[in-house]
């Protein structure tokens, strides 16, 4: 079925390029600055969703996480007494499943409450793609246009900040990394 809905959405998506008259997206001119300003904004960002996040998610879900972890440690006790009972062991496969779930849970809720958070940011203005293009070409493009590129904009934004300050901070080293490889050839 995915398979499916990933042929259809290409689809759309080839129509909507061949019809669409879609124009290019002028960009500005920036510096190496500028591009770092973006990226450590949204690392800054990312840091505060994630400690917001942290604070949201210990509050509402360590109790349990702790109390199944407990629960295992209790059976595991008792099993180091008893290492052949097979109610026991069952216990234990039960509780460790149980947990695993749990905190497999605890994770979708994380990143797909980032994802939301992070939306929000860029609706609210900052984005991470808006800086890269000039604004008043921008207006020149079709309604649709615009709006595509907004709703893009902030999928990727949200995307970004749900993946944390982590990867922004990889994206950072990586851009850094190729400036400066890129500065080193430009000298010889």
């Amino acid at each position: 079925m995915k398979k499916y809905v990933a042929v259809i959405v290409l689809v759309v998506l080839a129509v909507a390029a061949l019809w669409g008259n879609f124009q290019a997206i002028p960009l500005n001119r920036i510096q190496s600055a500028d591009v770092l300003q973006i990226i450590m904004t949204l690392f800054v960002i990312a840091l505060f969703l994630e400690r917001f996040m942290d604070v949201f998610l210990t509050t509402w879900r360590a109790p349990q996480s702790e109390q199944l972890a407990a629960e295992i440690q209790s059976v595991s006790k008792d099993l180091e007494q008893n290492p052949v009972d097979s109610e026991l062991i069952r216990q234990k496969e039960e509780k460790q499943t149980a947990l695993a779930e749990f905190k497999r849970t605890t994770r979708t809720i994380s990143l797909w409450s980032g994802f939301i958070l992070g939306m929000i940011v860029a609706l609210v203005g900052i984005r991470a793609l808006f800086p890269l293009i000039d604004a008043r070409a921008f207006r020149s493009l079709s309604e649709v246009q615009q709006s595509l590129f907004r709703l893009l904009d902030v999928l990727i934004t949200g995307g970004m900040l749900a993946g944390g300050s982590d990867g922004i901070h990889k994206l950072a080293e990586v851009y850094r990394t190729f400036m400066e490889s890129t500065k080193i050839k430009a000298s010889v």
